[in-house]
């Protein structure tokens, strides 16, 4: 049996991520982000087909590309010890019997990480969850005359010879060539929209590591290589002294065993893997018919389309041979009246479309084009009637959406193997020829992956089972802001407290504007988290004259006092009273600077009555009149007025907390507006102080996710955003990034923000999360975020089981879009159900049994089932 590294024919592994494979092509590894097919309109799928030929089309008589998909068992562990090294940076390391957290506060971050886990975990072991990783090998085949006689000797001498052999002038020459190739299609795939990168080399070892070594990549990531691995032959060395070092390179990557003794399969490492292809031509593709046989897959696959470009002129000729054959042969059987062969005349035509086609303006070509799929059965003790099964299910659907004959690989699977390593290389050669749009259609660059590549763990795929990641900072977002919507029932307050809790436990700070006290439980299940009702008098109070420094008002302060009393006085402001109450406003700043007061609106409707004296006094009494009528129309925002807890009271002192809920329930809707704009502005100062005391953190490259991150979460109150105040929320909108604010907006139609400000919000907000909707709101849905049919249809589809998951419509800007799972452990269901008539009464009674501890209530239900009508509560066992 051969060795696993003589399997691997590289010789070189540049640190740039250049291959030099056995056989002197030089090969490029890029890794692309394809879209999700299911989300498409038929428009929008023709022309990413049409692209896909015209990437083909770049193609010269006898280069080749290699489409690569892997589909691998999520690396959960990794995932999560991510995710507690971001907890523990904030909370200390994780509390065990024999060492306490650091803190209450610490250990309620940790809490709110594990019933994160319990719900993580619980979903990927069900659903087999997979991390997909999507590929474009470009290899590069150094043309003859580059090569001169050489060619001749390395036929004799063997497939090893041409990259070991090629002087240096000539391989920098090649490398050139290769990078310019390169480049070629990375502007096709970015002409697409499909975002692209190139592999270094260690992306590009590690990628070999994890095909030769399955077992242990599932278990921990890639070794790292020294430069022994990473070299270069840039430079003149002796033949042997090169071979060296290609031998130590293969020895590193292809380190486990592979036997394939079976004729069936192959035993790969301590997995069990077989490969099949495509054995006959594909009668009919569409854009998008392998992503069946991808989803359909319940276990880790690799799949690889080969497409090598033919000489277009003698393809072309041979097709006129045959197509003269197979007229002449219709024309006699006819002439003899002989029964019709439909099949005859279905290639008839065929030919000749492709005939028209290929003389035609789109000037089509022939190419051969090669399906190699392999599914893997995890060991240490695999299970070969599970690998039948899954290899079963996948012939069918290959067979089934193209009707092509399926070859099971028997006594072939080392060559098929071969082939569907990431080389760019078609050992077996099992192609057939296609015509130019055919080759368009049959693309493996599809996913239905919709998350950030670093991120919080928030749901999962469906179909396609990937953990999708919810990133607040994603580099690729032009705004920080998310909208949420959902039907009443539908999960939309869950989700919104699930992205919450993850965020906290992971050091961001949060704030919430609530208009249902759904977020109380949340305060009381953190340490230092804190529920106040805001705009009652004896709740808390917000002052907006509030500034870090009276002696530096800044002109947007002024500014947004200016829109505060907009909204405090239902007619509004006049220009003539702008003008007058702007330096009224900056003379309250100066007199409390002077005199050591707290600025409030008292001192303004005093210094407005001053000003309306001082002008009476001057003669300009159309002036005073303006001034007085101003002091009198705030009266009841001062002194003992109806609403002088908006404006006229020292703000209530907040502690530096992880969470801090505004409950806006209990205000009445008079003063809703200056209520919003105050606790806008504040949180606005407070996360600009909270991203400047953790500027050091959020310059390191590899600093904490969320340092200096901070959360508004505005739920159920959008309805009343217009005017100054919709303004104001507009500004503060673009303004995110700037401020480490990131913006979650809740609402439950989307109907409550169809106003220009509210339009202006939705059109701010970079991602959308949907969850179950009012068929009633799709048309708003369609009219204001350009939804296509097939999203339009998901949308209307989405359900919600409750106590198991929702499912949620997700587009994330431009990293993707479509459906997705979020599932809930025991833990999580119980901290964030909102359920009325069952859940809330008995999750408070089991609170009044232990004595208001919330964590306890939460583990006690955590055990239970919430029972049905007329039935006793029983023990059942934790989901987690």
């Amino acid at each position: 049996m051969r060795e696993a590294g003589e399997l691997l024919a590289v010789e070189a592994i540049y640190r740039t991520g250049l291959l030099v494979r056995s056989d002197g092509a030089l090969v490029r590894v890029l890794r692309v982000f394809p879209p999700n097919p299911l989300v498409l309109s038929e428009s929008s799928r023709a022309e990413l087909a049409a692209s896909f030929c015209h990437l083909a089309g770049r193609l010269k008589a006898g280069q080749s590309l290699q489409y690569y998909v892997e589909a691998r068992p999520v690396g959960l562990d990794a995932v999560l010890a991510r995710c507690r090294d971001e907890v523990e940076t904030w909370a200390g390391p994780a509390p065990t019997r024999d060492r306490p957290a650091a803190d209450a506060r610490g250990l309620d971050r940790w809490r709110l990480y594990s019933a994160m886990e319990q719900s993580i975990r619980l979903h990927a072991d069900e659903q087999a969850a997979v991390d997909l990783g999507a590929y474009v090998i470009v290899p590069f085949e150094p043309s003859h005359r580059q090569n001169g006689n050489l060619l001749d000797e390395v036929k004799r001498l063997g497939r090893a010879a041409p990259a070991l052999e090629r002087d240096e002038r000539a391989h920098r020459r090649a490398v050139r060539d290769a990078t310019s190739h390169v480049d070629q299609i990375r502007g096709e795939l970015n002409a697409m929209g499909i975002r692209s990168r190139q592999l270094n080399g260690a992306e590009a070892v590690e990628l070999f590591w994890s095909r030769f070594n399955p077992s242990s990549a599932d278990r921990r990531s890639a070794p790292t290589f020294g430069p022994e691995v990473l070299g270069e032959l840039d430079v003149q060395r002796d033949r042997e002294e090169a071979r060296s070092v290609a031998q130590q390179l293969r020895a590193a990557i292809a380190a486990s065993t592979i036997d394939f003794t079976d004729p069936r399969h192959a035993v790969v490492e301590r997995d069990l893997e077989q490969t099949i292809c495509a054995a006959s031509t594909a009668d009919g593709t569409y854009w998008g018919w392998l992503l069946g046989a991808m989803v359909a897959c319940q276990q880790p696959y690799t799949i690889s389309v080969h497409v090598h470009a033919l000489d277009r002129n003698r393809e072309r000729q041979r097709l006129k041979l045959s197509y003269r054959r197979r007229f002449m042969l219709n024309r006699e059987r006819e002439a003899k009246n002989r029964a019709p062969d439909f099949d005859a005349y279905q290639a008839e035509r065929e030919q000749q479309q492709l005939l028209a086609e290929m003389s035609g303006h789109e000037r089509a070509s022939i190419y051969r084009l090669a399906i190699y799929h392999s599914t893997r059965v995890r060991g240490p003790e695999p299970d070969v009637g599970t690998l039948s099964e899954a290899v079963d299910q996948v012939a069918e659907h290959l067979s089934s959406a193209s009707d092509c004959r399926i070859d099971a690989g028997k006594f072939q699977q080392q060559e098929l193997w071969r082939s569907n390593l990431p080389l760019g290389d078609d050992v077996a050669g099992r192609a057939r020829k296609y015509a130019t749009r055919n080759v368009g259609d049959s693309t493996p660059l599809l996913s239905t992956s919709v998350g950030s590549a670093e991120g919080i763990p928030f749901a999962f795929s469906s179909p396609g089972r990937t953990l999708e990641r919810w990133n607040p900072r994603e580099r690729a977002h032009l705004t920080q802001s998310t909208l949420i919507s959902g039907r009443s029932g539908s999960g939309k307050t869950v989700a919104c407290l699930s992205l919450l809790a993850r965020s906290i436990a992971m050091g961001a700070r949060a704030y919430v504007i609530d208009r249902s006290s759904h977020y109380r439980t949340l305060t009381r299940l953190i340490d230092g988290a804190q529920h106040f009702d805001i705009g009652v008098d004896g709740g808390c109070a917000l002052n907006p004259w509030d500034v870090d420094d009276v002696s530096h008002v800044t002109r947007e302060k002024v500014a947004f006092l200016l829109g505060l009393h907009e909204t405090m006085l239902a007619e509004g402001l006049t220009t003539l009273e702008k003008a007058q109450l702007g330096p009224a406003i900056r003379a309250v700043y100066e007199r409390c600077h002077l005199e050591g007061l707290v600025p409030r609106e008292s001192l303004l409707v005093q210094e407005l009555e001053d000003r309306a004296a001082g002008e009476q006094d001057g003669g300009s009494s159309e002036i005073a009149w303006v001034l007085r009528s101003l002091a009198e129309r705030l009266g009841e925002y001062v002194g003992d007025g109806a609403y002088a807890h908006v404006a006229d009271r020292e703000s209530t002192h907040l502690p530096d907390a992880p969470l801090l809920v505004f409950d806006t329930e209990s205000c009445p809707e008079a003063v809703i507006q200056p209520v919003l704009f105050t606790a806008l502005e504040f949180v606005k100062r407070a996360a600009v102080r909270h991203r400047a005391a953790h500027q050091r953190l959020i310059a390191q490259t590899d600093g904490p996710l969320l340092a200096g991150c901070s959360i508004l979460v505005g739920d159920e109150f959008w309805s009343f955003v217009r005017g100054s105040l919709g303004a104001y929320a507009n500004d503060l909108a673009r303004r995110l990034r700037k401020l480490g604010l990131t913006l979650l907006i809740a609402t439950q139609q989307l109907t409550d923000l169809d106003s220009p400000e509210g339009r202006a919000l939705v059109a701010n907000s970079t991602q959308q999360i949907f969850l179950g909707q009012h068929l009633r709101e799709l048309e708003a849905m369609r009219r204001q975020l350009a939804l296509t049919d097939e999203e339009e249809q998901l949308i209307s589809q989405l359900r919600t089981v409750h106590g198991s998951y929702s499912e949620i419509y997700w587009i994330n800007g431009d990293v993707g879009r479509g459906k997705v799972l979020l599932p809930l452990g025991s833990l999580e269901y119980w901290m964030f159900t909102s359920e009325p008539l069952r859940d809330v009464p008995l999750r408070e009674q089991k609170i009044a049994e232990h004595n208001g501890n919330v964590w306890a209530a939460v583990h006690d239900l955590a055990d239970y089932r919430p029972p049905a009508a007329g039935e006793q509560l029983v023990p059942t066992r934790s989901a987690g």
